[in-house]
């Protein structure tokens, strides 16, 4: 099992792949890349948003792929929410986990608190 913590802001861009793409630092080292392709619903008052996308893991020894889905429950304010992440990992594994983070203004990341936990074969 590999733990990965994302911690502290995210930069957010775009691309031709992917309507969202969100560089997060990992704790102890790296840069986690999500590039979100596809969606449900929209950041808002205790909304309930679904997405899907790959996340890149760029480690210090090794770079990790996965494909997810991520569901995102927003709080009362439309800012603060709790993220729950599902996948399997390229090359054979899951990886499953969640967090909190802070969305303001929708796309933008401002705070970040995700653990996941990548299980290999």
């Amino acid at each position: 099992m590999i733990p990965i913590h994302l911690t502290g802001p995210a930069v957010s861009s775009e691309t031709a792949a992917c309507f969202v793409k969100l560089a997060a630092h990992i704790a102890g080292g790296g840069t986690a890349i999500t590039c979100l392709t596809g969606f449900r619903g929209a950041p808002g008052p205790r909304a309930v948003v679904h997405v899907r996308g790959t996340v890149t893991f760029r480690l210090p020894h090794r770079t990790l792929r996965a494909h997810v889905l991520i569901v995102d429950r927003f709080a009362a304010d439309g800012k603060h929410a709790r993220q729950s992440l599902t996948g399997t990992v390229a090359g054979g594994g899951t990886i499953a986990g969640g967090g909190t983070y802070v969305e303001d203004p929708p796309g933008e990341v401002k705070a970040s608190d995700l653990r996941y936990r990548l299980t290999l074969r």
